[in-house]
């Protein structure tokens, strides 16, 4: 399916530490009030019923020229993107502060996981709607209400919609955490059976978080006070990582994370330049430069996680490239990729193997 909005040259790229495609783009498109535009004659209803999608009550989004109706199959049963129901219905509620994963766009979060959840509203009124988000996805169009805390911090991220409000980064993250741990909002995940699926849901989250957000643990210790327990919060904080670039790199650290002998540890986003030959300035790229996903330096072992965009023949040659440089050093590469990763037994066994080599050798 084509994109309801595609990147325009006024889109807004979010904040945060991490490379590029870790952060989320905002689109410069914003919803239109249903009723202006038949007024104005910009629009008729079968233009209303065919060439926009209704993305709230009363608001509705033009689909660009050669994109297909989006199917709600594809949004946990919700009418689009996140991004385009909070803008909607934040402009339908002015009082109201975008919160948990309707906030999280505005942060730059990729939309995987909210554009399946519904659109969280703190307004001082009565209490409406459920934040269970199949629940929620039974009345599509209406937001969820909850009555806001006596100390939110707010802070307005959106440069299409300033006067867009949602509670900070560190808040968003909790109320975002929260939230998959109490199993409102789910999706499927891989993990190890020692990690509750509930546990790698969250530290998905943390990671993304961590690459799209300039959020600390301490920021997130603070604002969990009274709403995650202590000992959880820490928790998922030492199973988290400032460098998973995606949510399956977090599943294959997840994976292998107790398989390294006492006294090593995996680290992310190895930089293996000095190993390979390559020239270690990004501006100036040289084949031979690489990055592993996962690795241990002492015992010399690589772990890769290969995308989708590993299949061209042109990334293919240039990871076996690699693979040649990395051996001829004495170094161990094992990647995986998004079919294999799921057979665990078998990711075990590989690391595992590469452990014993790497410690005879050692």
């Amino acid at each position: 399916m084509a994109p309801i909005l595609p990147p325009h040259p006024d889109d807004h790229r979010c904040p945060g530490p991490g490379p590029d495609h870790t952060r989320g783009i905002l689109p410069a498109r914003l919803p239109r009030k249903r009723r202006d535009l038949l007024e104005s004659g910009t629009a008729t209803r079968w233009d209303l019923d065919h060439r926009y999608l209704t993305v709230a009550r009363g608001r509705v989004l033009e689909i660009p020229e050669g994109a297909e109706h989006p199917d709600p199959a594809d949004f946990g049963g919700f009418p689009g993107p996140a991004v385009h129901r909070a803008r909607a219905h934040a402009q339908n509620h002015p009082d109201g502060v975008l919160a948990g994963f309707a906030a999280a766009p505005f942060h730059g979060l990729g939309p995987d996981w909210s554009d399946s959840a519904p659109t969280l509203l703190l307004a001082d009124r009565r209490k409406e709607g459920a934040v269970t988000s199949t629940t929620a996805a039974r009345h599509p169009l209406r937001p969820v209400f909850r009555r806001p805390p006596k100390d939110l911090r707010t802070v307005h991220p959106d440069p299409f919609l300033p006067e867009l409000t949602t509670v900070d980064a560190a808040t968003c993250i909790i109320q975002c955490v929260d939230t998959v741990l109490s199993r409102r909002h789910v999706w499927n995940v891989l993990t190890p059976t020692e990690i509750p699926d509930t546990d790698a849901r969250a530290v998905q989250l943390l990671d993304a978080f961590f690459q799209c957000t300039p959020v600390t643990g301490a920021d997130l210790r603070t604002a969990a006070h009274r709403r995650i327990p202590t000992a959880t919060m820490n928790r998922l904080l030492a199973l988290a990582d400032h460098g998973a670039e995606s949510p399956m790199e977090t599943s294959l650290r997840l994976l292998v994370h107790d398989l390294l002998p006492v006294g090593y540890r995996w680290q992310s986003q190895v930089d293996l330049t000095d190993v390979t030959g390559g020239s270690g300035d990004p501006s100036r790229p040289r084949a031979g430069g690489t990055v592993a996903d996962l690795a241990c330096r002492p015992l010399r072992i690589a772990l890769y996680y290969d995308g989708g965009h590993h299949d061209g023949v042109r990334h293919r040659g240039r990871d076996q490239q690699i693979d040649r440089d990395l051996r001829r050093t004495g170094w161990q590469v094992i990647r995986f990729n998004r079919f294999g990763v799921f057979n665990i037994p078998v990711v075990h066994e590989e690391v595992l193997d590469a452990v014993a080599r790497a410690l005879r050798t050692t």
